[in-house]
């Protein structure tokens, strides 16, 4: 059996709150965006579309190893933009400073996976947190999102990962975490 899973970096409740605060903010200001549920929001470091039952002890060794050589770090949450840009926006995003030990954390996982089988991601690795999804084309006039460009969300002590089962439901993408390694602890089931 293939499991839609995900490794991701889970954020701490009270930035989830920040977040969810400035999507109430910008919900009147893009009315036909679709806006991601705070409580599942998390930065991705690995999708798998049909990962093999089997393969999930591999993938759990290789995070618990990939942990190991990376100690805990601090990113702050901040700025606004879109992929592709913000005149045409299909995702909102919300940035991270510094990348340096995201970047990191990625490469040496996506190295560990690849080295068990499971290939390497095709697209450059950009961490952001995603806010939203535009429903259909929009067309943005880039200077009326200015003031949430700077926006502030606090800074997020990065300590573990984990590997979610992603189920596609009518109401949404439900996620269930499998399990985690913390980062720079030796692991733990």
């Amino acid at each position: 059996m293939n499991l839609r899973a995900f490794i991701a970096l889970p954020l701490p409740a009270h930035l989830r709150q920040e977040i969810a605060a400035l999507q109430q903010t910008l919900a009147p200001v893009l009315p036909r965006v679709r806006w991601v549920n705070p409580e599942q929001m998390h930065l991705t470091l690995r999708f798998f579309p049909a990962l093999p039952e089997e393969c999930l002890d591999q993938v759990r060794e290789t995070m618990l190893s990939v942990g190991n050589f990376h100690a805990p770090f601090q990113v702050d949450i901040g700025g606004f933009g879109a992929f592709p840009n913000l005149a045409r926006p299909r995702v909102f995003w919300l940035g991270l400073r510094p990348e340096a030990p995201l970047l990191g954390l990625q490469r040496h996982l996506d190295e560990g996976l690849h080295a068990i089988g499971l290939g390497g991601e095709e697209r450059p690795f950009k961490p952001h947190l995603t806010l939203g999804r535009a429903k259909d084309a929009i067309r943005l006039d880039p200077a009326r999102m200015t003031a949430y460009q700077n926006w502030a969300g606090g800074t997020w002590r990065v300590t573990e990962m984990r590997c979610y089962q992603s189920r596609l439901t009518p109401a949404g993408a439900l996620h269930t975490s499998l399990f985690h390694a913390p980062l720079g602890a030796g692991g733990a089931p």
